[in-house]
């Protein structure tokens, strides 16, 4: 549980995209302000690899937001997975499934992941290791997963997916 004075140092960060690229205008993601419009991000960004989980970045207050500058120590990048639900009107049968991978996940020391929607999530692989590698070692993990995965490469689940047939 996030303490009372740590919690007040939560921002709200704020990044703008070209809606075509992406299919919306922006996104938003938790961020532990540091003073001097300086933030560390606290959660994983879905569509962006300007930044990633725990890296440091410049934010501006425009009209109260804090909309993203520019990033200025890179620790992690986003990496992302799809599955295809069992049913995805069967939200027990999909919260299992999730429950699974997450397990999976876990299982094999992924420690910052998240899902926004069935179907689709987000890990954080270092970016001191060549993209190369994590893409190489993101696909053993899905083809090692108890439910099928898919992962992908950058911020479109369809442009590079690979489908990892297990």
């Amino acid at each position: 549980m996030v303490s009372t004075a740590e919690a007040e140092k939560h921002i709200k960060l704020h990044i703008s995209y070209d809606g075509e690229k992406v299919g919306c205008g922006g996104e938003s993601v938790w961020a532990v302000d540091l003073g001097l419009n300086m933030a560390r991000i606290n959660n994983l960004p879905f569509f962006t690899d300007a930044f990633g989980f725990n890296d440091i970045v410049r934010f501006e207050r425009i009209d109260g937001i804090a909309e993203f500058q520019e990033t200025m120590t890179s620790v992690t990048k986003s990496w992302g997975v799809t599955w295809k639900p069992t049913d995805e009107k069967d939200r027990e049968k999909t919260t299992e499934e999730w429950r699974l991978i997450a397990k999976h996940l876990r299982a094999n020391d992924i420690k910052h992941f998240g899902s926004a929607m069935a179907g689709m999530f987000v890990i954080a692989l270092p970016v001191d290791v060549s993209n190369e590698k994590n893409w190489t070692w993101l696909k053993a993990l899905c083809y090692s997963s108890p439910i099928k995965l898919i992962p992908y490469k950058g911020d479109d689940p369809n442009a590079d997916a690979e489908d990892t047939d297990n």
